[in-house]
């Protein structure tokens, strides 16, 4: 029950986090606001097995991207 309320809710925040970081992206023209909108449903959204050989390097470039900020 809670479980699976707690999982629920937190897939529409990230879900509507994306949503909002795409609206942003077309309000102020900028790609970075995309990109991380798709880290978003990536990585928030999708299951992802994390040691998986075939990720893309696009991906793993990404991963890198956040991790430095």
């Amino acid at each position: 029950g809670d479980t699976l309320a707690r999982r629920a809710a937190s897939a529409l925040y990230h879900l509507c986090s994306a949503v909002a970081m795409v609206w942003e992206a077309g309000r102020i023209g900028t790609d970075e606001r995309l990109h991380l909108a798709r880290l978003v449903l990536t990585h928030r959204l999708s299951p992802i097995d994390p040691l998986d050989p075939h990720r893309s390097p696009s991906d793993l470039a990404a991963d890198r991207a956040l991790l430095d900020r």
